[in-house]
């Protein structure tokens, strides 16, 4: 509530992730030839989990920029300045991720260190990512079991994204929606959460009581639906073959640890997420410093007589996938 109010107020227009609305579009562009504030995108689709490294873009970032650049008509540069954020968590002698790790062991009721916790009780644990390791096979066994899903190997690289499948094919069928099993995860994750906020707030009801309680009856059954929706938007940047990786690594080089935090942070969040809690219950590591990098910036011209919105959509993608993989490239990560 307090965002819907702030944001308006301080100069930002809603984007619906799967397309502006013709009205933001009109405002964009009046506030472009006018203003001097830029217009922040995050070209994932949302703001990943991730340091050093590039999940798969949108092209609506890119779309807008060439829609911009012909509707300014040369009157006003249009430019893109790709930026990356690279995360430091400050951990003396790993007992940050130690502490985590037994907030995970407990909410998912295993044991990868010494003590009896029966038969339950997994092998000892070489190094602290070792133990991550064996906790996200536990927790993806669980996940597994809650959807009803054949359990996999722990070192099934399509494991995570067979559970993704599942979360996203749970929440699209009691939000009532089509299935949509070609569709990138992202774009399943904002369609189902359009149609969330579609049920939750209707804009129109049937009248009197009965319409009241069949309205509430529908938000109720979404509310079931946003767990599945919860549980896919941690998986979609759970990296096990990364966590793997990591399991005879030195904690001790930057990019090792950062990597291994973040890790951490997304199976401790996920297991909080299946059990219904919300972003509003991630793990906020205290100290966490971030440093702010800019790639070149990118120059959008209008196009040319004979060129095609989608070609020129196309290549200025390409072009901020470029950008944005090099500020990885650069961040030693």
């Amino acid at each position: 509530a307090v965002t819907a109010w702030l944001l308006p107020r301080m100069g930002a227009v809603s984007v619906f992730q799967d397309g502006l609305e013709r009205s933001s579009m009109e405002l964009l562009f009046a506030r472009a030839r006018e203003g001097v504030q830029p217009l922040v995108l995050a070209p994932e689709g949302q703001v990943s989990y991730f340091s050093g490294y590039r999940g798969p873009t949108q092209r609506g970032g890119a779309a807008l920029a060439v829609e911009m650049a012909d509707h300014l008509s040369g009157e006003k540069e249009v430019c893109i300045l790709t930026l990356g954020l690279h995360y430091t968590y400050p951990d003396r002698k790993n007992r940050r991720l130690n502490h985590l790790l037994n907030q995970l062991e407990y909410l998912i009721g295993a044991a990868t260190r010494g003590g009896d916790a029966g038969s339950d009780r997994m092998e000892e644990a070489k190094s602290v990512a070792d133990r991550a390791w064996q906790l996200a096979d536990r927790l993806l066994s669980l996940l597994e079991r809650d959807l009803e899903l054949s359990g996999a190997a722990a070192n099934d690289p399509g494991r995570a994204p067979r559970i993704l499948t599942a979360a996203l094919d749970r929440a699209e069928g009691r939000l009532g929606l089509s299935p949509f099993p070609r569709g990138e995860p992202i774009q399943r994750l904002f369609r189902c959460r359009r149609r969330y906020w579609e049920l939750l707030f209707p804009p129109t009801r049937l009248p009197g009581p009965l319409g009241t309680t069949i309205a509430d009856l529908e938000a109720t059954a979404a509310s079931i639906a946003v767990r599945h929706l919860q549980v896919a938007d941690v998986l979609i940047y759970l990296d096990i073959p990364r966590l793997q990786q990591l399991i005879n690594a030195d904690l001790s080089v930057r990019g090792n640890h950062t990597h291994l935090a973040e890790q951490v942070i997304l199976l401790l969040d996920l297991a909080g997420r299946a059990g219904g809690g919300t972003i509003a219950g991630r793990y906020q590591w205290p100290g966490r410093t971030v440093e702010i990098t800019a790639g070149e910036p990118l120059a959008v011209a209008p196009r040319g007589t004979g060129t095609s919105r989608k070609a020129a959509v196309t290549a200025v993608h390409r072009q901020i996938n470029d950008s944005l993989d090099q500020l990885c490239r650069d961040s030693g990560m």
